[in-house]
Formats: structure tokens, C-alpha cells, sequence
């Protein structure tokens, strides 16, 4: 006769055999799901308020998609628009620049033979052949560009199918979302009160992050448009929008517009301006993101701004992108954790103490 140990020890053992084989179906849709959840987390309130006067889940969790994906085109349309402006008229006035000075090449050689002199004699290789080192290093980046094109394209069509997922999965947890907490409330050996801690430590790290970000983004905009100005390019404050919008993007985040905007100077013959912009931009501001985001994080999620940096940059470097959540939702859900075990421990030490002491 079976008993309910070797019962539960038996359907335990078949549900890890389960779920690892499930995981590599699973694998493939974690990244969009850990998006819609963030998506869910930051617009539950307006859900909410959808939902108070619908009255219906379904509705309410359509609009509040409707809603996000207006957000997020009109940003991304005026950053389209923008930035192709912009390319036209720095391509407009670069080709007035080059064709001035008998074409493309010549400019180019022009306005690098000095700092290559400079360069040359301070790693004692002749100009000629640091130059040539340079071409030789051109030519195999443009070959890499070259052959990636085909990924490229291959990337943009899983980025078009993850959103549809990450879309579809956040219109069912808003609709379904407070059913699939009851069920963890159910199934875990927690009580109601301490998932609902970890939920809010879960929460409060998502929004805090959020809120990072739109810090983030507006120091460096506003850092980006200061060298700029300083650089005396035109639409400074301008290109400082679009450089807060590209703070979004991953790895090369605002050097979508200084590096260009450097580049655009040294071939104009300010070379001395264009190395500033490149060094403002590599050491202030795409440094100013380490400094403000822990110190933003920190005010909703409990923990040290140095463990909330190793939180940030770990995430990041194991994650990609979603680490920027990944890595402080789990530093709060260890924190909420650990304050949960000690309560418990302390809860039983004090049933224990209180048990050994005599009745008087």
C-alpha cells in the first residue's frame, strides 16, 4: 500500500523530469514574458482605473495595450523622424565640406594627418603604416558589418514576434493576474501575507527601475545637449531628446548621437572639438548611468547602493537588457526572503522559550 510521502515523492520526481523537459520550449519565450510582466507591473494602476469603469477584464486590458503602444510610437516616431532629418542635413553639409576639398578621401586624409603624426610619434610607428593599420582594421569591421546583415534581419524579426508575445501575454495578466495570485496562494507553503511581500518587493523593484530609467535618460539628454552646445553643433537641444530616447537602447544607448555628432566635427576640420565630444561622451555620460540609477533604485528597494550596482551590472552582462530588472528583482526577492526566514526563526525561538517556561 502506497503512502502519501511516496505519493508526493513520486508526482515531485515526475515534475522535475517534466519541466526539464519542458525547458527548452519554455527557454525561447522567457525574455518576452519577463517584458510583459514588467509592462503589467507599470500600467496596473491605469488597468485598474480601466477596469472601475468598464467593468470588464478583457476590455480594460485591451485598452490599457492600446494605451502603451500609442505611448511608446509617438517617442519612437519623433526619434524616426528626427534622426533622419538630422542625417540628411549633417550628410548635406558634409558633402559641401568634402567636395570643397576634392572629395570624401581627401577630407578625410586631410584632417587625419595630424592627430595621426601625434599618435605615431607617441607609439614610435611611422604615420604610413599606423595609417594603414587603421584601413586594415576598417576594412575587417566593414566585412563583419557585411556579413551580419543577414542577422541583422534575422534579429528584427524575432524582436516583431517577441513584442506580439510580450503583447499577448500582457493582455492575460492583466485579465487573469489576480486569479494566478490566488493559485500561488494556494499552491505555496507561504501565507497570504508574506506573497504579498514578495509580490511588493517584485513590484517596487520593477517601477523603481523604471523610474531609473527616466532618470537616466534625462541627465544623460541633458548631459549629451550641454557637450553639444559646448561644441558649438546646432540643434543641440534637440539632438539632447534624442539622446535621452536612445538611452533606451541597449549597448550603444546615446552614442547614436555623439558619436556621429563627433565625427560630423572631426570632418569639418574641428578635430580638437570632435575628440572632446567622444571623450565627454565615453567618460560623463555614459558614466552618469552608474551614479543615478542605484541612487533612484534605492528608495524602493532595500539594500546597499553598492549591492544594488553589482544588482544592475551583473543583470545586464548575464541578461541583456532585462537584466537592468532581472538583477535588483532578485536582489529584493533574496532581501524579502531573508527577512521572512529571520522572522520566522525568531517566531520559533519565542514559541520554544515561551514553552520551557513554567505556568505559575
Amino acid at each position: 500500500m502506497h503512502t502519501k510521502r511516496t505519493t508526493l515523492i513520486f508526482l515531485a520526481v515526475v515534475l522535475v523530469v517534466a519541466l526539464a523537459i519542458a525547458w527548452p520550449i519554455v527557454f525561447p519565450f522567457i525574455k518576452p514574458v519577463a517584458f510583459a510582466i514588467v509592462i503589467a507591473v507599470v500600467f496596473n494602476p491605469l488597468y485598474q482605473r480601466l477596469l472601475k469603469r468598464t467593468k470588464r477584464p478583457g476590455t480594460a486590458s485591451f485598452l490599457t495595450i492600446i494605451v502603451f503602444i500609442t505611448l511608446l510610437a509617438i517617442p519612437a516616431s519623433f526619434l524616426v523622424v528626427t534622426a533622419t532629418r538630422q542625417a540628411m542635413d549633417v550628410g548635406h553639409r558634409v558633402s559641401e565640406t568634402t567636395t570643397a576639398h576634392g572629395g570624401v578621401a581627401p577630407t578625410i586624409e586631410r584632417v587625419s594627418a595630424k592627430p595621426l603624426a601625434t599618435l605615431g610619434r607617441y607609439l614610435r610607428i611611422p604615420p604610413s603604416e599606423l595609417k594603414q593599420r587603421i584601413e586594415d582594421k576598417l576594412n575587417v569591421w566593414a566585412g563583419r558589418m557585411m556579413s551580419q546583415s543577414g542577422a541583422l534581419l534575422a534579429n528584427l524579426f524575432s524582436l516583431l514576434a517577441n513584442s506580439f508575445i510580450a503583447l499577448i501575454t500582457v493582455f492575460f495578466l492583466f485579465r487573469d493576474g489576480e486569479r494566478v495570485i490566488e493559485g500561488m496562494d494556494r499552491v505555496l507553503p507561504i501565507t497570504k501575507e508574506q506573497l504579498q511581500r514578495i509580490l511588493n518587493g517584485i513590484s517596487n523593484s520593477i517601477v523603481a527601475n523604471v523610474y531609473g530609467m527616466a532618470a537616466v535618460g534625462a541627465a544623460q539628454g541633458f548631459l549629451t545637449a550641454l557637450g553639444l552646445a559646448f561644441c558649438s553643433v546646432s540643434s543641440s537641444i534637440l539632438l539632447g531628446l534624442v539622446a535621452a530616447m536612445c538611452s533606451l537602447i541597449p549597448i550603444v544607448g546615446t552614442g547614436l548621437v555623439w558619436v556621429p555628432a563627433a565625427g560630423y566635427l572631426m570632418i569639418t576640420g574641428h578635430v580638437g572639438k570632435g575628440i572632446f565630444l567622444l571623450a565627454w561622451g565615453a567618460f560623463v555620460v555614459s558614466s552618469i548611468d552608474n551614479v543615478i540609477r542605484p541612487m533612484v533604485i534605492q528608495g524602493r528597494v532595500q539594500a546597499h547602493p553598492l549591492l544594488i550596482l553589482f544588482a544592475l551590472l551583473g543583470g545586464v552582462q548575464a541578461f541583456g537588457l532585462i537584466g537592468l530588472f532581472a538583477g535588483p528583482i532578485l536582489l529584493s526577492v533574496i532581501t524579502v526572503l531573508l527577512q521572512i526566514m529571520l522572522e520566522e526563526i525568531r517566531e520559533k525561538d519565542a514559541k520554544a522559550l515561551s514553552a520551557q517556561v513554567p505556568a505559575t
